[in-house]
């Protein structure tokens, strides 16, 4: 009555919860399609199967569809007790061939799903000696009479009553019905009083349209070709030219296809990725067999970037459950290798972010926990987004290699206690697939796809120990606290079930971390750090990450001391001296290490100037990071190169006092016209006020 009878999902929902109602674990749908019937052509009808046999599976019943042709009323009777008087006929053995086709059809599906007669032609054979036997008759008496009903009606059909008027159509042409508009005569027949236009309305039973022709017959003018039934005769004029338009008459000899078009059925059905996306699409979960599916053939290259896209796009809108993201972290996870690092320490450590705008804490944070004896193990992503990647700010250091062999991964780990890697051919490669392509396609924020990536990845590397850094604010993917808590939450669950110790530390990204955005520039304040030369929030987030993977590594139980121990390796120059170590066993140049000013510079560097005096109220790090991917610290496309000599570094941050003509920041760029372009865009960025903020660094800890 509100026209929603052709959801997809609805027509599902109501047929599966309609059979699971009566009990039933044995069921065959025939799914109709064609103009006289919701499902509009083959490929739905294909869709609307395959989600019932799916459906089927996952509540533990056998079933199988049976898609048959609608394209022209099935029988020759439209209406209730002229319907109804065919079917009586039918079980005689008086039966049209469309009907008896899919009666057959029908049939031969049910018993071998009931019995061990699994041959359909036999199957179908014996329905035929059933009808002609008469058995199939006395069961229909039988059951009219269970049931309440007068068997007198079914020996003599003529006992129905008719309607008071019945009107023949008669053909205006001479040739063969090329079709016969199944919508258009189900419309008629409504109008008459077979069917019901609102949900509470009345029906006329003897009213309806009985054909006299059917598609492939040849007919001349003046011909029947069908009878209308009706108790109102002001409908017949109206209807009677709408019948006759029913029909298509040609000169061509027309062949009507079978009724039945395709069976569809648990053993003959293949997943594909068009019902996965469609799938979830119409917000439905997906099982553990379809995600493994498209993992599995997205990395191998059987299913393309569009078609994967559309999934991650439809993952992104309609989110998924905790099950679905359970089993996407571990399909990909076993994407590849699954490192075990047992042989090494009981006991390795793995510090993970999920994002922000300056984000270079992996560089401080892991030296410094190397250096006090605990073995650390990190494989790492590209920039996504507006947020920067650790292996990229690692390439930029020139020589190091971060596509690491899994021997050579593990070698350093025993050699120096630290390897720094990106995710390799073999380590988590279905989601460095989808990683590159979430970035391209505006799905960088999605909690489940999230999750998924980072812990598919802490699982493939082997650390038994992991500290999240769970960035929230304008700069992270997670805007505001509670979706960083939510995804946290979901990360820890992922851990406790695969066995790994996680910890999250909610950090404010609602302003760039330290001073330096932008590859080169943010490896260069990193070495700063590991020096002891630390901006503030730098270090409230390295000192609280560190404490953590201390916590975790069982050497330091004492947490009074952890912070003392974390200052004391800096200061001796431990820390440093470990990133050293780790640079040169992957190949980098230490020599830029001990002298930054060997990084290549950018050819222009502008500054940003104040036009107020105040204090800086909000630096806001979306605004800087759009900015920093126009200038090309990061990537639009997956396949774009990235600049590591640009980026911005910032004078000012939010709670510091400005007068005007301060310089606010540099833009270190490419070319004059990107300069200019980006000072605009920074200004934008700060919120220049009078009054005086105070940020607080670390939220939570989780």
């Amino acid at each position: 009555a509100i026209a929603c009878e052709n959801s997809l999902p609805i027509i599902a929902a109501s047929l599966m919860s309609l059979k699971l109602a009566t009990g039933s674990n044995k069921i065959v749908f025939d799914i109709t399609c064609g103009r006289g019937t919701y499902i509009s052509n083959r490929e739905e009808a294909k869709r609307l199967s395959r989600l019932l046999v799916r459906l089927g599976k996952s509540l533990g019943k056998d079933v199988a569809c049976v898609i048959t042709n609608m394209n022209q009323p099935l029988g020759y009777s439209i209406g209730h007790n002229l319907e109804m008087k065919e079917t009586i006929n039918a079980l005689k053995g008086i039966i049209s061939e469309d009907l008896g086709n899919v009666v057959e059809a029908l049939g031969s599906i049910m018993i071998s799903l009931a019995t061990e007669n699994k041959d359909l032609d036999a199957n179908a054979k014996m329905i035929k000696e059933t009808i002609k036997s008469g058995a199939a008759f006395n069961k229909f008496k039988e059951m009219v009479t269970a049931q309440g009903g007068n068997t007198e009606y079914i020996d003599n059909p003529e006992l129905f009553k008719s309607s008071k008027f019945i009107m023949p159509v008669l053909s205006t042409e001479t040739g063969t019905i090329e079709a016969i508009d199944a919508d258009m005569v189900g419309s008629i027949a409504y109008y008459l009083g077979a069917g019901r236009m609102k949900n509470e309305g009345s029906i006329n039973r003897t009213a309806g349209i009985t054909l006299n022709k059917k598609i492939g017959d040849t007919v001349t003018v003046g011909e029947t070709l069908a009878y209308i039934h009706t108790d109102e005769d002001e409908k017949i004029n109206g209807t009677t030219q709408n019948l006759k338009d029913a029909f298509t008459i040609t000169n061509k000899k027309i062949n009507f296809k079978s009724r039945v078009l395709e069976i569809v059925k648990k053993k003959d059905y293949l997943m594909n990725i068009i019902d996965i996306i469609e799938k979830k699409k119409n917000n439905w979960d997906l099982s553990k067999e379809e995600i493994e599916y498209f993992v599995k053939n997205y990395t191998e290259g059987e299913i393309t970037d569009y078609q994967a896209a559309a999934l991650i796009m439809a993952i992104c809108i309609n989110g998924m459950t905790q099950d679905e993201i359970l089993n996407l972290t571990i399909a990909m996870a076993n994407s590849g290798d699954v490192l075990d690092l047992t042989d090494i320490s009981d006991n390795i450590v793995d510090k993970h972010s999920t994002g922000g705008v300056g984000d270079k804490i992996t560089l401080i944070v892991m030296p410094i926990i190397a250096s006090l004896g605990i073995p650390v193990a990190k494989m790492s992503g590209r920039g996504l987004g507006i947020t920067g990647g650790t292996a990229d700010k690692l390439e930029s250091i020139p020589g190091y290699n971060i596509n690491l062999s899994i021997d050579e991964f593990k070698k350093n780990i025993k050699d120096i206690g630290i390897s720094l890697m990106g995710q390799t051919l073999n380590l988590a490669p279905a989601d460095k697939k989808i990683y590159a392509l979430r970035d391209t396609i505006g799905c960088t924020n999605s909690i489940p796809l999230i999750a998924s990536s980072i812990m598919s990845k802490k699982i493939a590397s082997g650390a038994n120990a992991i500290v999240l850094d769970v960035t929230c604010g304008n700069g992270a993917f997670m805007k505001n606290k509670d979706e960083a808590k939510r995804l946290s939450k979901m990360m820890s669950l992922i851990g406790k079930w695969a066995n790994r110790q996680t910890v999250c530390v909610l950090t404010n990204m609602d302003e760039p971390l330290g001073h330096a955005v932008g590859n080169t520039l943010e490896v260069i304040e990193a070495i700063d750090a590991l020096k002891g030369n630390m901006a503030d929030d730098v270090k409230d987030v390295v000192l609280n990450l560190c404490i953590q993977m201390m916590n975790l590594s069982k050497k330091y139980p004492n947490v009074l001391e952890t912070k003392g121990k974390i200052l004391e390796v800096i200061e001796n120059g431990k820390a440093l001296e470990k990133f050293k170590e780790l640079v040169a066993k992957q190949g980098g140049d230490v020599s830029y290490i001990d002298d930054p000013t060997k990084f290549e510079k950018a050819p222009i560097i502008t500054p940003v100037i104040s036009e107020k005096d105040g204090f800086v109220e909000e630096l806001n790090a979306e605004k800087v990071g759009k900015a920093g991917v126009e200038l090309g610290i990061g990537r639009i496309h997956k396949e774009d190169s990235i600049d590591y000599r640009v980026g911005l570094m910032f004078e000012k941050k939010i709670g510091d006092e400005v007068k005007k003509g301060d310089v606010l920041a540099y833009i270190h760029a490419s070319s004059p016209e990107k300069a200019t372009e980006c000072v605009g865009k920074i200004n934008d960025a700060y919120k220049i006020g009078n009054k005086k903020i105070v940020k607080k660094n670390i939220i939570e800890i989780i």
